[in-house]
C-alpha cells in the first residue's frame, strides 16, 4: 500500500481493519489495564473516557493493576489500595468485561 501524505510531506501507512460495530475496538496495549475499564464501567463512564484513562496510564507507565487516577494528588490508585468490598465489585466487572 502506498503511503498517504498528510500536511507538509508527512507520510503514514493506513491499516485497514474489519470492525465489529457491536463491540468497540480497543488497542491490545490497553487490555492490561482491565481494572481501569472495570472502574469506568462501574462509574458509568463514557467509552471515550475509559479509553483515554487507559491511554494515559500506558503513557505514564502506570502499574498494570491501576484502577483510576486520583485527581487530587495525581497518582494512580492501584487494586491493592481499594477496600475488599470494592475489590470484589471490580473483580466481578473485570471478569464480565473479559467474557464479552
Amino acid at each position: 500500500m502506498e503511503p498517504i501524505r498528510f500536511g507538509k510531506g508527512k507520510r503514514t501507512q493506513l491499516k485497514i481493519v474489519k470492525v465489529d460495530r457491536k463491540k468497540p475496538t480497543v488497542p491490545e496495549e490497553f487490555e492490561k489495564y482491565k481494572y481501569i475499564r472495570a472502574w469506568g464501567t462501574m462509574m458509568r463512564s463514557f467509552e471515550y473516557f475509559i479509553r483515554n484513562q487507559q491511554r494515559q496510564a500506558l503513557i505514564e507507565g502506570a502499574p498494570a493493576d491501576a484502577v483510576y487516577l486520583n485527581s487530587v494528588d495525581q497518582h494512580w490508585v492501584t487494586y491493592d489500595e481499594l477496600n475488599t468490598e470494592l475489590q470484589s465489585i471490580i473483580n466481578k466487572i473485570a471478569e464480565e468485561n473479559q467474557n464479552d
